[in-house]
């Protein structure tokens, strides 16, 4: 079989890379049936909001990541509010990286014989890995999967200034550097994996030595443009990041910041070796310390020795280096399973980089052990499929459970039991099927002392149940929670902008000009909050227009129509401008 294998070698380089996308494709079909999941309607109007005001510098919030509001922008404008559109994008880039994965091992194993059939397994593994769901299926998840095309990009086209020494390539895996940038943080590890890829794979001659680091001066030029926009355009957030980082208590986490990133390494290694049960919310490191960090020196320990192993021998350490990738591309996460500042310390988007290192190194190891049995059946096409097989099967079903909101919560609450976030979600999705009782348990339950959760996943709950009695028309009751919710959370303009249309409800209701007054403050404070929400800029039009304060009504509707002329509020603005207009002789526009 092995002779029919090299016989085949022209037809391989055609169909080969075609095969891994084709079949990960199918696997991910049912992503057009997803909605929009747990934050995607936030990110998305930030993302829309960045790309209708593009700058490189200036902006609000505690990420910098230009490239992925000009994605969601295009999109916009692609699809509007269609969210399989969304989806559509995060299929395709995806299916550009198992084309990418398929390049860069061609180049790597340029001269082994077998390079085609492990760049193929390996493509094939990466597009199916299981816990690449979250990234794939989840539009917020977009960020990885953007960071991975431009870093291996960059990887390649590093790869082929080293080979064929052109200086344009080198100028181009620079500026896929930034790109990577532009997408995410974790495009750091760039900057780690190209010299280890110099010295361990590719090797560090004496005489190419200062030309190889010289090499290097492009990607650190790009490095210092980026802290320089980067720091012009972040907005001090100290209050919610404060908060964030107070949920280290309600999360359970050690308040030892080194220890509880080392057991997340460990917890990551042990993830990713078995990929089989996929979960969207991690609320805490699983697995105990003693099995985690037993791992972690287990993992270490190898790394060190391949290491060392293909140094000593001078041989190419493509073991080494995909530890090593797989280590260099967790490290720029590390820091949230130290401090939290993110909504779980630990995620299986997060291995998103790291899965190809793990694709890559079964598929070389497998490949390389098996040159043939007797019976000339390769082993390497045993393990594919041994391995494709069932990752196809889990991808598949896990595609299928994000289709169904209701599913995916109920599914998360039972494997994270007694965290915030995912009753709370698992609460919404229940009140989208009109089972309002049993999300008002959910919601109560995540206010309870007992469920770990930070003061905003409270504030949320506390949301939701106000939000369920002002949809009742029982406003006064409602009113507690919502104020509970801006005690928990002074930031939570969801709090704000209910209580405006509380109060609004209620003068109208009671012809009440204190409750207008009422409704003026919070909608107004909401908007001091996060000035970009339509919807609040068109009820405090209503407030003052039945204040009797026209010209700021006008204010507020044109605002609506030059946000979002397609929104649903945006035929009532314009109705308001020309009443109006036409009552104190302003023109319209």
């Amino acid at each position: 079989m092995d002779v029919v294998f090299r016989k085949l070698s022209g037809i391989r380089r055609v169909f080969f890379p075609v095969i891994p996308v084709v079949v990960t494709f199918f696997a991910y079909l049912n992503v057009f049936f997803i909605g929009y999941i747990w934050d995607d309607n936030f990110f998305l109007i930030q993302g829309i909001r960045s790309f209708r005001h593009f700058s490189l510098v200036g902006g609000q919030g505690v990420y910098y990541r230009p490239f992925v509001g000009v994605t969601l922008g295009v999109d916009h404008m692609l699809w509007g509010w269609k969210p399989w559109g969304y989806h559509l994008t995060n299929l395709v880039f995806h299916c550009i990286n198992v084309l990418l994965v398929f390049w860069v091992v061609s180049i790597l194993l340029e001269k082994d014989e077998q390079r085609d059939w492990v760049a193929l397994s390996a493509a094939l593994l990466f597009g199916l890995y299981p816990l690449s769901t979250e990234s794939v299926c989840w539009i917020s998840g977009r960020t990885d999967v953007l960071a991975f095309t431009f870093l291996m990009l960059g990887v390649a086209l590093h790869l082929l200034y080293r080979i064929k020494n052109k200086r344009w390539l080198l100028a181009l895996a620079a500026f896929s550097f930034l790109l990577t940038l532009f997408s995410k943080e974790v495009g750091l590890a760039f900057l780690l994996l190209v010299p280890f890829l110099d010295v361990v794979v590719l090797g560090f001659p004496r005489s190419k030595r200062w030309k190889t680091l010289l090499s290097y001066f492009p990607y650190l030029a790009v490095l210092l443009l980026y802290l320089y926009l980067r720091k012009s355009s972040i907005q001090p957030v100290g209050e919610r990041l404060a908060a964030f980082v107070s949920a280290k208590v309600a999360h359970g986490g050690k308040g030892k910041p080194l220890l509880d990133a080392l057991l997340a390494l460990g917890f990551y290694v042990r993830r990713a070796l078995f990929p089989f049960r996929p979960n969207l919310f991690i609320g805490a490191v699983p697995g105990g310390c003693g099995l985690n960090l037993g791992i972690l020196v287990l993992f270490l320990l190898t790394l060190v020795l391949s290491t060392f192993y293909s140094l000593a021998k001078r041989r190419s350490g493509l073991v080494a280096f995909s530890l090593w990738w797989f280590l260099v591309a967790l490290l720029p996460v590390m820091p949230l399973a130290a401090a939290e500042v993110a909504k779980t310390p630990v995620a299986d988007r997060y291995l998103y980089l790291s899965s190809f290192a793990v694709a890559f190194l079964l598929s070389w190891l497998f490949w390389r052990m098996g040159r043939g049995w007797e019976e000339g059946v390769s082993l390497g096409v045993v393990f594919t499929l041994f391995l494709s097989l069932p990752f196809f099967a889990v991808t598949f079903k896990r595609c299928v459970t994000w289709t169904d909101k209701l599913a995916l919560w109920e599914d998360t609450v039972h494997k994270s039991p007694g965290f915030g976030t995912p009753l709370n979600q698992y609460g919404v999705a229940l009140l989208e099927r009109k089972r309002v009782r049993e999300a008002l348990r959910q919601f109560a339950l995540v206010l309870e002392p007992s469920i770990e959760a930070s003061p905003e996943t409270r504030a949320h709950a506390a949301d939701n149940i106000g939000f369920i009695l002002m949809g009742q028309g029982r406003f006064r009751e409602s009113i507690p929670y919502f104020e509970r919710a801006i005690e928990l959370a002074p930031w939570d303009v969801i709090a704000y902008h209910n209580l405006g249309i509380v109060y609004l409800q209620m003068a109208k209701r009671d012809d009440n000009l204190v409750y207008l007054k009422d409704a003026q403050k919070y909608l107004e404070k909401a908007l001091q909050v996060n000035s970009t929400i339509i919807d609040t800029h068109y009820f405090l039009g209503v407030v003052y227009a039945h204040s009797g304060e026209g010209r700021k009504a006008l204010k507020e509707f044109r605002v609506v129509v030059e946000m979002d002329p397609q929104h649903p509020y945006a035929p009532r603005a314009m109705e308001w401008i020309k009443r109006l207009s036409s009552m104190d002789g302003t023109p319209s526009p």
